[in-house]
């Protein structure tokens, strides 16, 4: 258990009844406060709209929802608001087991104010369902303003506001045996508030990136940094496991890791391992002999494969994460639509699209996952795109695609994987039949240089919705728009040495893949 007393005009400033003359370990905090993003960015209008509702009365506040979405923020957002403004505040977070020694500490840290004066702040609980049952018993007399006896004779007195956060439904805390009492969770619960998980609010997302970007610039002098469009893309689809505390350290990472001031996906860094600080002058690898494995990392541009890794988790929780939402959602809305065969069907279809979903990304992830270190060889390139066309026969609507067989026999051999370079470009034409609207037709030609061999791959009608997502009045399937097979064919042939790019100009996106050439090898 921990606890921490704060004025309320000044969330850093802590007060202890220990120590009080040791010097602080440094004048200001390596993170920024919360206190300096808006609290309209961090949560629902409705939210705030309630705190300012109850805030001229001393009723108590239940707050639901993950941990790290700022519940301590809004607590001391009412406490200012309020009757309790210019009283203490006091965060006190419990552990998750149910020992009683959170009432002692409890006790000690009120103690520290005034002994034997009633405290008329707000208490803030984090965690209140891992309250012991005494330690509930004494909140339930502190919700009656009555003196708090503890076992051992001692008093409490309590004229303030209890405000608690739970990291889970109702429900869910008072299911379990020993946990949170009906008669606490009941009179905490005359104001509730929800709040979603950062995944559920992708909407949000380019404003927060937007505010801790301000504020790290303020603070830390990361000057005329921005993230690209497609970097907010990909931190919108990312799963967010630790919500705000997790989003936080990957906008300070990649803002101060980053090697240029416009982040772009790849700048993006999810997981802290691993870090590599790129000395200013570093130098050149040497490689020996004609090793086509150290060429492929010598030539390919774009994301470095250490770096891909945080990436593939953050697609692919996002693409398996929607249909699991939708089948949810649906099980949730059951109960009460039990004899409405329409209901019915629709839960049905999805439930079957949704399965069959996720298991194509198990399929498509484990075929991903027997590549291993490429062989490269004599390569037609003709001959795997017949094979990659071969794996779209199970689509509906079929792929319209446009190339001109002969003329593709005629080019020069590819020096790659055979089996890498089938499955990248089976990957890109599922990409492209997820991305495109039904009947545009697949332009494929080629151009030879030298030492190359690019492909190119052009269509229109390329979608703008992003994600997987279903209607919230029939259940019915809108678009599948996903990145995950465009980002593993982009992964399998940077370790062929090849080069893959996607552009959009006005009404066409084309996808390049620039491959070398048999004979060509070590002269690009």
């Amino acid at each position: 258990m921990t606890g921490k007393i704060t004025d309320s005009g000044s969330a850093g400033q802590t007060h202890s009844s220990a120590k009080e003359n040791v010097p602080a370990v440094s004048s200001s905090s390596p993170f920024i406060s919360y206190r300096e993003i808006p609290p309209e960015v961090f949560f629902p209008a409705s939210a705030l709209q309630l705190i300012n509702k109850i805030a001229r009365t001393k009723i108590p506040l239940l707050i639901l929802g993950e941990q790290g979405l700022g519940q301590d923020y809004l607590s001391n957002l009412l406490h200012e608001a309020g009757v309790t403004k210019g009283e203490p505040f006091l965060d006190f977070h419990v552990a998750t087991h149910k020992s009683d020694d959170a009432l002692e500490e409890l006790y000690h840290l009120l103690q520290t104010l005034d002994s034997g004066k009633p405290f008329r702040g707000t208490l803030h609980i984090n965690g209140i369902e891992n309250s012991s049952h005494l330690l509930q018993t004494c909140l339930l007399s502190m919700l009656a303003h009555s003196p708090v006896r503890l076992p051992d004779g001692r008093q409490l007195y309590f004229q303030g506001r209890i405000t608690a956060g739970m990291f889970q439904t109702m429900e869910q805390g008072m299911a379990q045996q020993g946990c949170l009492m009906p008669s606490l969770a009941y009179k905490l619960a005359v104001a509730p508030i929800f709040l979603k998980p950062l995944r559920e609010r992708s909407n949000d997302i380019p404003r927060l990136v937007d505010m801790f970007t301000m504020a790290y610039a303020k603070h830390f002098a990361i000057t005329d940094n921005k993230f690209s469009p497609e970097a907010v893309k990909l931190l919108q689809d990312y799963y967010w496991p630790g919500n705000m505390g997790e989003f936080e350290s990957v906008i300070y990472r990649s803002l101060l890791f980053s090697p240029c001031s416009y982040l772009q996906s790849e700048n993006i860094l999810f997981s802290a391992e691993p870090l590599r600080i790129v000395p200013a002058e570093e130098p050149a690898k040497v490689f020996s002999g004609n090793d086509p494995l150290a060429a492929a990392y010598q030539l390919t541009d774009g994301p470095s494969l250490e770096l891909s890794v945080a990436q593939l988790v953050a697609e692919l929780s996002h693409e398996i994460k929607n249909p699991l939402v939708a089948i949810k959602t649906f099980i949730q809305l059951l109960p009460g639509h039990i004899n409405d065969p329409e209901f019915l069907s629709d839960f049905f279809g999805v439930a079957a699209t949704s399965i069959d979903r996720i298991d194509y990304l198990t399929e498509r992830m484990l075929e991903f996952a027997k590549l291993s270190q490429p062989h490269f060889g004599s390569v037609a390139l003709s001959f795997v795109l017949q094979e990659a066309i071969k794996q779209t026969g199970p689509l509906k609507p079929p792929l319209q695609i446009n190339w001109d067989k002969s003329a593709f026999e005629q080019l020069p051999a590819l020096y790659t994987d055979q089996e890498q370079v089938r499955y990248a470009l089976g990957n890109i034409l599922f990409h492209i039949a997820h991305n495109t609207s039904a009947g545009h037709i697949i332009e494929c030609r080629a151009e030879a240089t030298p030492a190359t061999i690019t492909l190119c791959m052009s269509y229109g009608g390329e979608k703008q919705a992003q994600g997987l997502a279903f209607s919230t009045s029939q259940g019915a399937l809108i678009d599948d728009l996903n990145g995950l097979d465009l980002f593993l064919a982009q992964q399998v042939l940077q370790k062929n040495a090849v080069r893959c790019k996607k552009d959009t100009a006005q009404d066409t996106t084309t996808i390049a893949i620039q491959f070398l050439r048999q004979e060509g090898f070590g002269r690009r």
